[in-house]
């Protein structure tokens, strides 16, 4: 048992040299969080003050005679960046007209990397949704036979409920060592699909309480609601939008502020005007993350009813602010957020909202302020470090076999 324990320390603590291969990863700074999520990012920027940690980036192109995509298309060349001090090389894959990516496209890929990566030395190697990064994934580990991770998202789900693509992960499922699942939603829905035997451990995003983190000393009167979304459909802003309208006629002192842009944004505006709340819904379109945390400081509770999420980090950046934060319950944010305890969960229905918010706006002060308090130190162990220490310690508990320690 001795022996067993000291081969796992000198495993867990040795450098080591990762891989890390998705398609959701941005390749330069001026990217914004709307247009490529930084959560990913936020792991790796971690371990690489540790280890040596490099990011393959895959991005689409799509066939030169659709005019929309002529103009990405030129941009989209095999490239190299460094952002906090991580290396990202960007390579293409060609999708056809169907959005698929093309078979021989990865092919090509793949034995192109075998090549230029014949001479390196990998311990592990992380990939985040399945396709194409695990065809990625795949053929590097064969130079090195280390243990290949996959970090588990709602687009993953997606895929795998097309009857075809069932049968592609049962015909690669034993070239996976261990999936990390983004939230414990997806980890109960993958095990109703498929049995899988070898480690799963959840990954949950963190934020930089160093920054983010604000304590409040007195509760003020619960009025102000704030949302903080990409205004697309699956946000249900609109649901949200008339939920405050059903509130308004009982609690006339309310406001709700709406931040973020999108598609949507055009038809939510015509929605408040309609419905005769536009003077007390103020939209104040896209903003950059320190005006974000300014809004959401000024406010006292935060709902999204969004779906399809595969986690939500801006439900904990309300949550740090001290927001009353309510999420969409049987989403990614259920189980962080625990209902009544820490925030309130709703359905994504305008009955569901608007009950949770009336809900909010009846508590007591002492109910408040424990909520906050419970909120606040969800978020402590939340931090940007545990989160990607956590993260990292699963991989490397449960990987050592494979290594040479």
């Amino acid at each position: 048992m001795l022996e067993f324990m000291n081969i796992l320390d000198a495993w867990k603590n040795r450098f080591m040299d990762i891989l890390f291969i998705t398609t959701l990863y941005p390749d330069n700074e001026s990217q914004k969080k709307t247009d490529v999520p930084y959560t990913l990012h936020n792991f790796v920027k971690s371990w690489k003050k540790s280890h040596n940690v490099e990011v393959i980036k895959i991005e689409a192109t799509y066939p030169s005679y659709i005019p929309v995509y002529r103009k990405n298309n030129i941009a989209r060349i095999p490239r190299n960046n460094i952002i906090d001090d991580v290396p990202i090389t960007v390579k293409q894959l060609k999708k056809n007209i169907l959005r698929n990516y093309t078979n021989s496209s990865i092919k090509e890929l793949t034995i192109n990397l075998k090549t230029d990566y014949i001479n390196r030395k990998y311990d592990i190697i992380i990939f985040h949704v399945f396709y194409p990064n695990f065809f990625i994934a795949k053929a590097i580990s064969e130079l090195f036979d280390c243990p290949v991770i996959w970090g588990f998202h709602q687009s993953d789900i997606i895929w795998l409920k097309k009857v075809k693509n069932k049968k592609v992960f049962n015909r690669y499922k034993d070239k996976i060592d261990m999936i990390g699942f983004r939230s414990q939603k997806l980890k109960k829905e993958f095990s109703e699909m498929f049995i899988f035997s070898k480690p799963q451990f959840l990954i949950h995003s963190g934020i930089n309480c160093t920054t983010k983190l604000t304590f409040r000393n007195s509760v003020r009167k619960l009025k102000n609601i704030i949302t903080v979304a990409n205004l697309i459909k699956r946000k249900n802003i609109d649901i949200l939008i008339k939920s405050f309208y059903t509130l308004f006629g009982d609690f006339p002192y309310i406001e709700l502020t709406i931040v973020g842009d999108g598609p949507k944004k055009k038809s939510l505006v015509k929605l408040c005007k309609r419905l005769k709340i536009a003077n007390k819904v103020h939209f104040l379109g896209y903003l950059k993350s320190e005006d974000v945390d300014n809004e959401l400081e000024k406010n006292d509770i935060f709902i999204l009813p969004s779906i399809n999420e595969t986690f939500g980090l801006v439900y904990l950046e309300a949550m740090a602010k001290a927001c009353i934060t309510v999420g969409t319950i049987n989403e990614g944010i259920d189980g962080v957020i625990v209902n009544g305890i820490n925030g309130f969960l709703s359905k994504p229905d305008v009955k569901g909202c608007s009950s949770t918010i009336r809900h909010i706006l009846s508590l007591t002060t002492d109910e408040v302020k424990k909520i906050q308090r419970e909120s606040i130190n969800t978020i402590m162990e939340k931090s940007e470090k545990k989160c990607a220490d956590n993260y990292l310690d699963m991989i490397k508990t449960n990987s050592w076999k494979k290594m040479d320690v």
